[in-house]
């Protein structure tokens, strides 16, 4: 059987890891169905013959700059064909950057072949094309896998490790799971940057161009970034929010 998950994105300033459990994300404009895990389940409207699916894009009734994104286990049909798959949509993304990428992410495993594997890939492409590329890791799993983050850093990309239990009062993890591009688009979601995620796991995440949300994102990888290299906090701080979603990130200071 299927379950209602009702989505809503909720934006809020944090100088530490961004909650980004979609579960948490409830949007009162959208709705989905999302299938509870298990075996393939029979969809709750008629299937659509292929020759007229409609392409894949933001779902209909979402807000401007909010894209609701899917990733589905290649053993099951659990997938929605009005939601984009997230190795395409983070595809997309990379090719587009210009200036900037700039990923926080738990810890990052590769496999060959696999659905990560272009990224990765192309993750070096925008180094080698000019792109300024920072990747910031939960320190406890660096030891655990520590190959995907020596491969971007042999391709220019400059990585750190967030050890949030050298913070005086801590004990936390840089349990986030999102990147921006050029500071004007980003991605977060439950997928982890791990290739079982795109192609084993159920996992939602949202593609936001909304400059609240973004900017939000861009302050906390800011404050996470200058903390793991030892720096002074910076300056940026996130824009109040001005339109229907919120990011709520924790801890709130």
């Amino acid at each position: 059987p299927c379950s209602r998950a009702t989505v809503r994105a909720m934006l809020r300033s944090s100088t530490l890891a961004v909650g980004c459990v979609l579960a948490r994300l409830v949007l009162a404009t959208i709705t989905v169905i999302v299938a509870a895990c298990g075996s393939a389940t029979t969809p709750a409207t008629p299937a659509t013959p292929a020759a007229l699916a409609p392409s894949p894009g933001p779902a209909t009734g979402s807000p401007p700059g909010f894209e609701l994104v899917e990733s589905v286990p290649i053993e099951t049909t659990l997938d929605h064909p009005e939601l984009r798959d997230a190795s395409d949509v983070w595809l997309d993304m990379i090719a587009g950057a210009h200036t900037s990428i700039d990923l926080a992410q738990f810890y990052a495993s590769n496999h060959q072949p696999s659905r990560l594997e272009p990224i990765v890939a192309a993750l070096e492409a925008a180094a080698a094309r000019g792109v300024r590329i920072r990747f910031l890791a939960e320190q406890a799993f660096v030891k655990t896998y520590p190959d995907t983050l020596d491969r971007l850093a042999r391709a220019g990309a400059s990585v750190r490790h967030l050890d949030l239990k050298a913070v005086p009062g801590g004990g936390g993890i840089l349990h986030a799971k999102y990147f921006l591009v050029d500071d004007r688009d980003a991605f977060f979601g439950s997928q982890n940057f791990d290739w079982r995620a795109l192609e084993h796991n159920y996992e939602l995440g949202a593609r936001v161009r909304d400059p609240g949300l973004v900017g939000g994102l861009a302050a906390i990888f800011a404050a996470d970034w200058a903390r793991a290299g030892g720096e002074p906090a910076p300056a940026l701080r996130a824009p109040p929010p001005h339109g229907p979603i919120t990011l709520v990130a924790s801890p709130p200071e």
